[in-house]
Protein backbone atom coordinates (compact mmCIF):
# COMPACT_ATOMS: atom_id res chain seq x y z
CA UNK A 1 0.00 0.00 0.00
CA UNK A 2 2.99 2.32 0.11
CA UNK A 3 2.56 3.35 -3.55
CA UNK A 4 -1.06 4.39 -2.92
CA UNK A 5 -0.07 6.35 0.18
CA UNK A 6 2.70 8.15 -1.68
CA UNK A 7 0.29 8.93 -4.54
CA UNK A 8 -2.32 10.23 -2.12
CA UNK A 9 0.28 12.36 -0.34
CA UNK A 10 1.71 13.85 -3.55
CA UNK A 11 -1.77 14.51 -4.93
CA UNK A 12 -2.76 16.26 -1.71
CA UNK A 13 0.43 18.34 -1.75
CA UNK A 14 -0.24 19.40 -5.35
CA UNK A 15 -3.83 20.34 -4.48
CA UNK A 16 -2.62 22.28 -1.45
CA UNK A 17 -0.05 24.09 -3.59
CA UNK A 18 -2.82 25.19 -5.96
CA UNK A 19 -4.83 26.62 -3.08
CA UNK A 20 -1.77 28.33 -1.62
CA UNK A 21 -0.80 29.91 -4.96
CA UNK A 22 -4.31 31.15 -5.62
CA UNK A 23 -4.64 32.60 -2.12
CA UNK A 24 -1.26 34.36 -2.34
CA UNK A 25 -1.92 35.88 -5.78
CA UNK A 26 -5.60 36.68 -5.22
CA UNK A 27 -6.53 40.22 -6.32
CA UNK A 28 -3.04 40.88 -7.70
CA UNK A 29 -1.98 41.81 -11.21
CA UNK A 30 -0.25 39.19 -13.34
CA UNK A 31 2.80 41.46 -13.42
CA UNK A 32 3.54 40.44 -9.82
CA UNK A 33 4.24 36.86 -10.94
CA UNK A 34 8.00 36.45 -11.41
CA UNK A 35 8.10 32.91 -12.74
CA UNK A 36 9.33 31.65 -16.11
CA UNK A 37 5.87 30.15 -16.70
CA UNK A 38 2.53 31.89 -16.37
CA UNK A 39 0.50 31.38 -13.20
CA UNK A 40 -2.25 29.62 -15.15
CA UNK A 41 0.31 27.17 -16.55
CA UNK A 42 1.62 26.33 -13.09
CA UNK A 43 -1.94 25.80 -11.81
CA UNK A 44 -2.74 23.57 -14.80
CA UNK A 45 0.38 21.44 -14.23
CA UNK A 46 -0.34 21.11 -10.51
CA UNK A 47 -3.96 20.27 -11.26
CA UNK A 48 -2.97 17.47 -13.64
CA UNK A 49 -0.42 16.16 -11.13
CA UNK A 50 -3.04 16.13 -8.35
CA UNK A 51 -5.54 14.34 -10.59
CA UNK A 52 -3.03 11.72 -11.70
CA UNK A 53 -1.64 11.00 -8.24
CA UNK A 54 -5.08 10.81 -6.62
CA UNK A 55 -6.32 8.51 -9.40
CA UNK A 56 -3.75 5.93 -8.27
CA UNK A 57 -5.34 5.70 -4.83
CA UNK A 58 -8.91 5.75 -6.11
CA UNK A 59 -8.22 3.01 -8.63
CA UNK A 60 -6.63 0.83 -5.97
CA UNK A 61 -9.55 1.36 -3.58
CA UNK A 62 -12.06 0.37 -6.25
CA UNK A 63 -9.99 -2.68 -7.13
CA UNK A 64 -9.78 -3.74 -3.47
CA UNK A 65 -13.50 -3.25 -2.89
CA UNK A 66 -14.36 -5.57 -5.78
CA UNK A 67 -12.54 -8.40 -4.01
CA UNK A 68 -14.40 -7.69 -0.77
CA UNK A 69 -17.70 -7.81 -2.67
CA UNK A 70 -16.74 -11.02 -4.48
CA UNK A 71 -15.85 -12.68 -1.19
CA UNK A 72 -19.21 -11.71 0.36
CA UNK A 73 -21.63 -12.30 -2.51
CA UNK A 74 -19.68 -14.46 -4.96
CA UNK A 75 -21.29 -12.87 -8.03
CA UNK A 76 -19.01 -12.70 -11.05
CA UNK A 77 -21.20 -10.19 -12.94
CA UNK A 78 -20.40 -7.51 -10.37
CA UNK A 79 -16.70 -8.21 -10.74
CA UNK A 80 -16.76 -6.87 -14.30
CA UNK A 81 -18.50 -3.68 -13.17
CA UNK A 82 -15.82 -2.98 -10.57
CA UNK A 83 -13.08 -3.82 -13.05
CA UNK A 84 -14.45 -1.28 -15.55
CA UNK A 85 -14.78 1.34 -12.79
CA UNK A 86 -11.12 0.99 -11.84
CA UNK A 87 -10.06 1.71 -15.43
CA UNK A 88 -11.56 5.16 -15.93
CA UNK A 89 -14.36 7.68 -15.59
CA UNK A 90 -16.76 5.94 -17.99
CA UNK A 91 -16.66 2.71 -16.01
CA UNK A 92 -17.03 4.65 -12.76
CA UNK A 93 -20.18 6.31 -14.03
CA UNK A 94 -21.58 2.90 -15.02
CA UNK A 95 -20.88 1.60 -11.52
CA UNK A 96 -22.65 4.55 -9.90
Amino acid sequence: WWWELVGWFLGSVALGAIFLLLIIYQDQAFDNWDGALQLSTVVAVLSQAAQSFLAISISSCIGQSKWFLLRERNRMIELETFDEASRGPEGSLKMI
